[in-house]
């Protein structure tokens, strides 16, 4: 569903991570590793990503609603696009982008085996 770390040996650390924009895409993750890889909530990590213009706590409200975890679970990291040179809407990213990490070695190797196991079922 993304780009990123698909490999161990690119982290210190392995950890799943997922980011995105749409909230009924952040809504399935979100189901994913609760219903399926069962990650622990205290392993869920989550920050937004947002430009100048975002209203902080509307969207840590916003995404705290969409992902069911409490708002004392996120962070906030403010960014200015160097591609878009200012050039975007202030309004196309109203809540900006979450970024959902899930702390867990095991979950990271659960996932990458799936993907290998899938990657060998070619045909």
């Amino acid at each position: 569903m993304g780009e990123g770390y698909k490999k161990a040996e690119q982290l210190r650390s392995p950890y799943v991570c997922f980011s995105n924009s749409d909230h009924d895409m952040v809504r399935l993750f979100m189901r994913f590793i609760r219903e399926v890889i069962q990650a622990p909530e205290n392993r869920i990590r989550v920050s937004i990503h947002i430009y100048p213009s975002i209203d902080e706590k509307k969207a840590i409200n916003y995404w705290a609603k969409v992902t069911n975890l409490p708002q004392e679970r996120f962070c906030i990291k403010r960014q200015i696009s160097r591609a878009s040179k200012r050039k975007r809407p202030c309004n196309s990213l109203p809540y900006g982008t979450l970024d959902l990490r899930v702390n867990s070695r095991q979950n990271f190797y659960q996932i990458r085996g799936w993907i290998d196991g899938l990657i060998r079922q070619k045909g």
